[in-house]
């Protein structure tokens, strides 16, 4: 389960899951529906996602947006609260420090500098769980890296980033071995 939120919708929080990677499904979301980045403001892995999902739209069903759109709204406040009193493991939380960092399972930590795959010369610092900061802007990777490419095309963000000349993605695969 996520939560995100995005500055062309300052009142609305995008609440639904995915099974995908975090990283793909807010690239995918930024093609669809939105001219500016989403940026993540809590994930957490539920065992039964489908109902949590469904028992939140049930619960939050009087702030939804429109009913066949998963935006609310709610303050991220009120948006952590429903979601986080179902059980699960957190992942991202803007809120407090996160339990687990995203950027942990690339073997990173906040203040290593990585660097654009097509073009070493463009840079960003990983500040802490998702988030990233290249030019004083702060954003996630996949937001970065489609204002960076305007490329609707791009499937993986891990792809297009190294770390010490190390792609992203292989050094993921690698660590997770």
């Amino acid at each position: 389960m996520y939560i995100l939120t995005n500055r062309a919708m300052p009142d609305y929080v995008k609440i639904g899951f995915t099974t995908k990677d975090l990283d793909k499904k807010m690239t995918e979301l930024l093609k669809e529906n939105s001219p500016h980045p989403f940026q993540l403001f809590f994930a957490k892995k539920v065992d039964d996602y489908k109902t949590v999902e469904k028992d939140l739209h049930f619960e939050l069903g009087t702030n939804r947006s429109h009913p066949t759109r998963n935006f609310f709204n709610l303050t991220t406040q009120q948006a952590f609260n429903a979601v986080n009193k179902h059980d699960g493991d957190i992942l991202v939380n803007r809120g407090r420090r996160a339990t687990v960092n995203f950027y942990d399972s690339l073997g990173l930590k906040s203040g290593d500098k990585i660097a654009y795959r097509h073009n070493p010369r463009i840079t960003a610092v990983i500040v802490d769980d998702n988030l990233v900061k290249s030019k004083n802007i702060y954003t996630n990777l996949a937001g970065l890296t489609y204002e960076i490419t305007d490329n609707a095309s791009i499937t993986n963000t891990l792809d297009c980033w190294t770390y010490k000349k190390e792609i992203l993605s292989k050094r993921r695969d690698r660590l997770n071995k």
